[in-house]
């Protein structure tokens, strides 16, 4: 007669690593949630410097305050549909600003016409001081129009 053997389950060792106590794996949990809220809170900033010493700015810029510091470049990327003849225009530029140059366009993705592009503002911050840049997304040709959007950023200079 043949022998039947049972199998037998054979639990493996754990590993010093899987047992930490629920206390250790809420620190750990903790930790990983605090860094990645702290990345997600730089990424969300309304203006940035950079190294080469400009400041950048977008639409989540409007309406805040923008800190840069004399000499700097200050860069506003704002979005604009080319094709529909809405684009964005300076109406008042703070004393402590000139303009450089004319506006770029940028594509945000590659592909179809229609699709939201950037239009780009270069300034060169020339003092000290806090004033007020304002821009509107309008129609040149039609004066008596009112904007669809503006952007007004409050830029304040130190240094």
């Amino acid at each position: 007669m043949e022998q039947m053997s049972r199998d037998r389950v054979v639990e493996a060792p754990r590993s010093p690593s899987r047992s930490r106590s629920p206390s250790a794996r809420g620190i750990c949990s903790l930790c990983a949630l605090i860094m990645f809220l702290s990345r997600v809170a730089t990424s969300c900033t309304a203006a940035s410097s950079t190294a080469d010493d400009t400041t950048q700015a977008d639409e989540s810029s409007c309406g805040r305050d923008v800190r840069t510091h004399d000499g700097a470049t200050f860069r506003l990327s704002l979005p604009v549909v080319l094709g529909t003849g809405y684009i964005w225009q300076v109406e008042q530029t703070p004393k402590l600003m000139t303009m450089r140059g004319e506006p770029a366009f940028s594509a945000k993705t590659s592909g179809q016409p229609g699709l939201e592009q950037l239009e780009h503002f270069s300034f060169r911050i020339v003092g000290k001081g806090s004033d007020t840049l304002i821009l509107t997304y309008r129609r040149p040709w039609e004066l008596a129009t009112k904007e669809t959007k503006r952007c007004r950023i409050n830029v304040v200079s130190g240094q």
